[in-house]
C-alpha cells in the first residue's frame, strides 16, 4: 500500500466512524511539503469534528488506527482530532479530543480504555500543525481549509516550534537528522518568516549558515533522503546544537538594558577578547577606554549592560551630542559574526527612543577596516557622514562616522 492509498483508506475509515460529526481531514507534515520518504517519514493529519467525540467514536478511531498500523510507514501515523470551534477561534495551546502517534502506540495497545481515561489539556504542537496546514496543507475531505483554520498568532507559532527544539543539545545525539534539520527550519522562520519542511530547512541552512556546518548538514540531508546513515561526530553535533540554540534565542528573547554593574564592567574589560584583527576592540587594548569602563565615576550614568535570558551579551554607552545620541557599543566576542548584529542594533535603537525621546538621530564611529560591522550598520539604516583619524590602541587609525535619523522616519 502506498501513501495515497493509505490516505484514501484513512478518509473512508473516519467517515464511517464519525459520520456527520466529521467536518474535514487535513494533511500536513512531509507529505504536504512534498518531501515524504516511506522509511524516514510519518504521515501527519488533523481530523476536525463539529462536536465533542463520544467514547464510542474515540474507541472506534483508535481500533481503526491499530488495524491500519501494519501497512503504515515505519514511523507510523500522527494525528489529532480537534473541534471546529477551536480551529476557528484559536487559543494556544489548543485543546484536542484525541491524539495518536507512534509514541503512544504501546499505551493504546496495552490499555486502550486507560488511554481514553487519561486526562489531557492543550497541545502546543497544534499551533505549528495549523500553521503548516494554512501554508501548504491539503484537504483530504471536507470543508475548505480557509473555512476551518484561522491564522495562528505569530507568537504562538514561535512558542510551538521553539518548544520542539528546547532540548536539542542532548536530543541531537539521539536523533541527529531530525534535530539538525529542525533547528534550521526554526531559525529560518525566525529570521525570514518562512514555513519550511525539514528538508527545506536543511537546504536553507546550507545557504545561510557558516560554511563549517556544510558537511554536517549535507550528511543530515542525505540521511533524511534515505541515502544511508553517516558516522556522526558527537562533539560536532553538540556544538551545532549549541550554536543554533544561541541564534534562536537571539531572535526570540528580549534584550534587557540596565545600568552597568561594576562586576560586569570588569568582566567586559578583563575577559572579553576578540579574535584576529578584531582584537582592536578589546577594551584593554586602549588604556583610556579601560580606565573609563572600570571606574564607576568615569562611567557615570552613560553605560548600560545588555542582558538576554539573564546572560550578559553586550553593552552600550550613550553620549548626547547636539540633539543626537552617539553610541559606543560592544557585543560579547563569542556572539559576533553570528547574525545577531541586526537584532542587537534594533534593541539599542528602541532603548534610545525610550531613554532619549527628543533625540533626532543616533550616530556612531566604526574603524574603517571593519567592513563586517559597516555592512551591519548600513543594513540597519545608518549612512556614512565622513571620516577622521584618531589616536587609539597605540597608533593612528581611520574611523567612519555614521548616522541614522530617528525623528520623521
Amino acid at each position: 500500500m502506498d501513501a495515497q492509498e493509505l490516505l484514501e483508506k484513512i478518509v473512508t475509515g473516519y467517515r464511517e466512524i464519525m459520520g456527520e460529526n466529521l467536518a474535514g481531514i487535513y494533511l500536513h507534515g512531509s507529505l504536504a511539503f512534498g518531501c515524504f520518504t516511506w522509511e524516514k517519514s510519518d504521515i501527519d493529519f488533523i481530523a476536525v469534528a463539529h462536536a465533542p467525540l463520544s467514547r464510542e467514536e474515540k474507541r472506534g478511531i483508535l481500533k481503526f488506527l491499530l488495524e491500519l498500523t501494519p501497512v503504515c510507514p515505519p514511523k507510523g501515523l500522527e494525528m489529532s482530532v480537534v473541534l471546529l470551534k477551536d480551529c476557528r477561534d484559536f487559543h494556544h495551546p489548543a485543546p484536542f479530543e484525541l491524539h495518536f502517534s507512534g509514541e503512544w502506540l504501546p499505551a493504546v495497545r496495552s490499555d486502550m480504555e486507560g488511554y481514553l481515561d487519561s486526562p489531557h489539556g492543550g497541545d502546543p504542537d497544534l499551533a505549528a500543525h495549523f500553521t503548516v496546514i494554512r501554508a501548504v496543507g491539503k484537504t483530504l475531505w471536507g470543508l475548505p481549509m480557509d473555512q476551518v483554520f484561522s491564522p495562528v498568532p505569530k507568537a504562538d507559532y514561535i512558542d510551538s516550534i521553539r518548544g520542539d527544539v528546547e532540548g536539542a543539545e542532548a536530543d541531537i545525539l539521539e536523533n541527529p537528522v531530525y534535530i539538525a534539520l529542525n533547528l534550521c527550519r526554526v531559525l529560518a522562520y525566525l529570521k525570514e518568516g518562512r514555513v519550511l519542511s525539514k528538508r527545506q530547512g536543511g537546504e536553507w541552512g546550507l545557504e545561510n549558515l557558516d560554511a563549517g556546518y556544510k558537511n554536517l548538514l549535507e550528511q543530515a540531508l542525505s540521511a533524511y533522503g534515505g541515502r544511508g546513515e553517516p558516522v556522526w561526530d558527537p562533539a560536532a553535533l553538540a556544538a551545532f546544537a549549541r550554536e543554533m540554540l544561541m541564534r534562536i534565542r537571539c531572535q526570540t528573547e528580549d534584550f534587557v538594558f540596565q545600568p552597568m554593574s561594576q562586576r560586569n564592567a570588569e568582566r567586559i574589560a578583563g575577559d572579553w577578547h576578540y579574535p584576529g584583527e578584531y582584537a582592536f576592540y578589546d577594551v584593554a587594548a586602549d588604556d583610556e577606554d579601560y580606565a573609563e569602563l572600570i571606574s564607576p565615576e568615569a562611567r557615570g550614568t552613560r553605560y548600560f549592560e545588555v542582558l538576554q535570558g539573564g546572560e550578559l551579551v553586550g553593552f552600550v554607552c550613550l553620549e548626547e551630542n547636539r540633539g543626537a545620541v552617539e553610541l559606543g557599543l560592544g557585543l560579547r566576542p563569542d556572539l559576533t559574526g553570528k547574525g545577531m548584529g541586526q537584532a542587537f542594533l534594533a534593541a539599542i535603537e528602541n532603548f534610545v527612543r525610550a531613554h532619549n525621546p527628543e533625540a533626532k538621530a543616533i550616530s556612531l564611529s566604526v574603524a574603517a577596516f571593519n567592513r563586517r560591522a559597516r555592512r551591519v550598520y548600513e543594513r540597519a539604516g545608518f549612512a556614512s557622514t565622513g571620516s577622521f583619524m584618531q589616536p587609539t590602541n597605540g597608533g593612528m587609525y581611520e574611523f567612519i562616522r555614521m548616522e541614522k535619523p530617528l525623528q520623521g522616519d
